[in-house]
């Protein structure tokens, strides 16, 4: 695809593309849908592959950081325009609600022909994006961090006006984070492991996206010595969570760990969020372009596919081993999924994206000539 395609039918314009942090995006899309294979099919995990079962689940922290970072890159510019807000909201909303809508439409056509009942309170929940306050009623599979995302859309206008500097970016991520600790302690003694789930236990990550941003584009020293330690200190900092023994106690209870998760993935986006002119690694690109659709069609594919990927690993061991046979599974899943997702991106992202830039358009245009 030529970079002038891109430019009318990609989810970022070419000109304001980040490849490193596009790239992370299809990283952590991945990772989420290895968690998720560990976890809703009777497949062992191997044991030298413990650590996908184990902390891949934190790739959606690091789509909440890259969230914040992206935002930023995108929106601050725009700042001094009439209604800039208003576009924001905008375009958020038809980037995110058409593939959401269609998800939580199947799960609800699902629930009526199998017997189920649905609630019209979840339903409401759910079309709102209110869920992060009340993830038991998310209907849309892994949907939580979609209601979490919306809400903060709802603050950021507000953050992007305040948190104009580097100074400011790490009061807020110093505030957010003691609140975020304190908030999963208290939420974790009510509601559980749901507390996860929940916007308070979230709210460090977009900080801490926020202020990655401000050292990545700042040409203030301290911002530069950062940027060049970045690489290893993420590095060593992620090989060294996944050594963390599962007994570990910040692994239990409230999880904090997550926060230090959130933290080596803020100096992650600070080494791969230098503005690049060149698209990036292919296959990274690729992924990332469509991280949405992997994110959102990923558990109904596992769903569908658990049952023939068992039956399929019981006949690989023999010949291929444990490994082997995991390994198979988890390409023929990826293969599969990868093929919805080229669907939805094309016939329900891409025109998403191309109703809210039309919507903002005749807004303008309207408000240009004095229309009611």
């Amino acid at each position: 695809m030529s970079a002038a395609v891109d430019r009318i039918v990609g989810t970022v314009p070419v000109d304001r593309m980040i490849p490193g942090i596009h790239a992370l995006r299809g990283l952590a899309a991945v990772a989420v849908v290895l968690f998720h294979f560990t976890q809703l099919t009777p497949v062992p995990v191997p044991e030298s592959l413990r650590f996908v079962a184990n902390d891949f689940a934190e790739g959606v922290y690091l789509f909440f950081v890259l969230s914040a970072f992206a935002l930023m890159h995108s929106t601050e510019r725009h700042t001094g325009r009439p209604q800039w807000a208003k576009t924001f909201f905008i375009k958020r909303f038809w980037r995110i609600a058409p593939l959401f809508y269609l998800i939580l439409v199947l799960v609800v056509c699902w629930r009526l022909t199998s017997g189920g009942v649905v609630d019209p309170w979840q339903v409401f929940l759910n079309l709102t994006f209110t869920t992060a306050f009340l993830p038991k009623d998310g209907m849309v599979p892994a949907g939580w961090t979609i209601g979490v995302e919306m809400l903060f859309y709802a603050i950021f206008p507000v953050l992007l006006l305040t948190v104009r500097t580097m100074r400011a970016a790490i009061v807020l991520s110093i505030v957010t984070m003691l609140a975020t600790c304190a908030d999963r302690i208290l939420l974790f003694r009510e509601y559980g492991s749901w507390a996860n789930f929940m916007v308070p236990s979230n709210l460090c990550f977009f900080a801490f996206g926020i202020l990655a941003y401000r050292i990545a584009l700042s040409d203030h020293a301290a911002s530069r010595r950062i940027r060049q330690i970045a690489p290893i200190v993420s590095l060593a900092a992620i090989i060294g969570l996944l050594l963390v023994p599962e007994s570990y106690p910040l692994r239990g209870g409230a999880a904090l760990i997550k926060i230090i998760w959130g933290l080596a993935f803020a100096l992650l986006c600070t080494w791969r969020g230098v503005a690049k002119s060149h698209r990036g690694n292919p296959l990274m690109h690729y992924l990332g372009e469509r991280s949405y659709s992997i994110y959102l069609l990923h558990p109904l594919v596992i769903w569908l596919l658990r049952s023939r990927l068992q039956n399929l690993y019981s006949m690989l061991v023999p010949i291929v081993g444990g490994l082997g046979g995991w390994c198979v599974c988890v390409a023929i899943l990826l293969a599969v999924l990868l093929v919805g997702c080229e669907a939805t991106y094309r016939m329900v992202e891409l025109p998403g994206i191309q109703m809210g830039g039309w919507v903002n358009r005749r807004r303008q245009s309207q408000d240009t000539c004095g229309m009611p």
